[in-house]
């Protein structure tokens, strides 16, 4: 009855504004009360990479952070270290590296930032340690940095 709406570019908020405004123009209602939701955007996708154990590209959905594409892609590999870099479709030769915090504990952004369709993701491998020598399995394992 308002015709369409052109929301392209649009967050939510200016998009539900948009309609919004539409809807008094038309005098279709008085003051209407719009809420826009985005469940998933179309052919933008973020691809991740490295030491998770299921590489791949994934839909990009609304607030996607760090932490939970690498959950989407089933989590880190035992050979994965704490260093992702994450490099952004805008400037795609720049890296962004972010550190994981192991234990969970720090909740700052930095951590875990939020991600933009056709952002790259790639998972560090852990260095390695060798024990050899007097050892009963002499072995390589990877590094992991032990607090205490």
């Amino acid at each position: 009855m308002i015709g369409e709406v052109n929301v392209s570019g649009m967050d939510e908020q200016a998009a539900a504004h948009a309609i919004q405004s539409a809807l008094q123009a038309k005098a279709m209602l008085l003051h209407p009360l719009i809420s826009v939701l985005v469940t998933s955007y179309i052919g933008q996708d973020v691809s991740v990479l490295g030491e998770v154990t299921r590489p791949g590209v994934y839909p990009y959905t609304y607030h996607h952070r760090l932490l939970d594409i690498i959950s989407a892609a089933s989590g880190l590999s035992p050979n994965a270290g704490r260093l992702v870099n994450v490099f952004h479709q805008s400037d795609p030769k720049t890296t962004h590296p972010v550190v994981l915090d192991p234990s969970g504990t720090d909740t700052a952004s930095d951590h875990n930032p939020e991600l933009s369709p056709g952002d790259i993701v790639q998972v560090s491998r852990a260095g390695l340690v060798y024990v050899v020598g007097d050892v009963i399995r002499p072995a390589a394992s990877p590094w992991i940095r032990c607090r205490g």
